[in-house]
């Protein structure tokens, strides 16, 4: 079989994904993942898989210890961290040989929004955009700007990008996210890819700490995800058929669901944000490359040659700045006469109406 794995942002909660893919990968082979999909932390997850390196993404997690809100807050901000940890995670001699696509989002010169596929070798391009697209403003410092735009976290518009893996031709997509509320959108449900959304936080009883990133608290997180994920590939690897296996995923669905209903968490909140925003996720060019993304849009010629003549021809620039003058005057006095006609019009000094008889 071939999967494709969706990887949301989640904060701490990350660590539940690197457990789940560590016994998902010893069950089904890396060579078993198509593609792969991420948004914030859960893009560079993915990339460790992408560019088999994951055991660089295990040693960052295992590494993390920081005793309260406010250490991780300052080794951000005023100690570089985010830079530390790209250090530790991206190589020079890196191969991304299962592509990615990374949610990413531009509020500078104008909001937009793409998923944005990286394969192939590594380049430094890659790290820069991979700073913006995980980087939330105020938690993270300021946003990056790079290639004339501000960029930020893509989970601001899809915190959990699905829709690029429905493009390939996978059976099984995976969803790795932490909303218990979530349900996959109208354009999910049609397609006929089979999707099992799971939420990590059920096999811990959802244990709310989006921001602990004490070492003994990601570990446990770190071995609830690897639990979990061995139960279910030993699961999923015994569906034969294709009707099998979308029976079995919708019996996961339902059970886990139960779970669910009982339980409210922050994953929520940018699931509900996304929902207001779902115009920028639905144009058609919202799946691009990082070379298309940035490549400069050639400025349109206006001048050209007559087939018959074969005289060069120039546009008469001149005409449209009479036009706009003309149109201008015209609109100012059509303004003037209804202003006069509703609002001017002589009334008598004494009972102020404007009812009167001409002499």
């Amino acid at each position: 079989m071939k999967f494709g794995i969706c990887l949301s942002g989640a904060l701490a909660k990350g660590a539940y994904q690197t457990g789940f893919m560590e016994a998902f990968i010893e069950k089904m082979g890396r060579e078993s993942i198509a593609c792969l999909s991420g948004a914030s932390v859960g893009a560079c997850n993915a990339y460790g898989i992408a560019a088999n390196q994951f055991d660089r993404v295990k040693s960052i997690w295992h590494t993390f210890n920081y005793p309260n809100l406010f250490s991780i807050w300052k080794g951000i901000v005023f100690q570089n961290h985010i830079d530390q940890t790209f250090n530790r995670l991206f190589g020079d001699h890196d191969i991304i040989d299962i592509p990615i696509y990374v949610s990413s989002v531009s509020t500078f010169p104008k909001l937009d929004f793409h998923y944005v596929k990286l394969e192939g070798p590594y380049h430094e391009d890659m790290r820069r955009f991979m700073k913006g697209a995980v980087g939330f403003p105020i938690l993270t410092g300021p946003q990056t700007f790079y290639k004339k735009r501000l960029h930020t976290d893509g989970g601001i518009i899809d915190n959990i990008p699905i829709y690029p893996l429905t493009t390939h031709d996978v059976d099984l997509i995976i969803v790795l996210h932490f909303d218990p509320k979530f349900t996959l959108e109208k354009r999910l449900q049609l397609s006929d890819k089979t999707i099992l959304e799971i939420d990590l936080s059920v096999c811990n009883a959802y244990m709310k700490r989006s921001f602990d990133f004490r070492h003994a608290t990601l570990t446990q997180m770190y071995q609830s995800g690897y639990d979990y994920g061995i139960q279910l590939s030993d699961i999923i690897k015994n569906c034969d058929t294709p009707e099998q296996l979308r029976k079995t995923v919708n019996l996961i669905m339902k059970s886990e669901q139960a779970e669910r209903s009982k339980y409210i968490a922050l994953d929520t909140i940018p699931s509900k944000f996304n929902r207001l925003l779902t115009k920028y996720r639905h144009k058609t060019s919202v799946i691009t490359t990082l070379e298309d993304q940035y490549k400069e849009n050639p400025k349109p010629i206006y001048h050209g040659y007559c087939h018959d003549c074969d005289k060069k021809m120039t546009p008469k620039k001149h005409f449209r700045w009479i036009f706009f003058g003309l149109t201008w005057w015209f609109g100012l006095g059509l303004l003037y006469v209804l202003y006069f006609w509703l609002f001017q019009k002589p009334g008598c000094p004494y009972c102020k109406k404007n009812h009167f008889d001409y002499i």
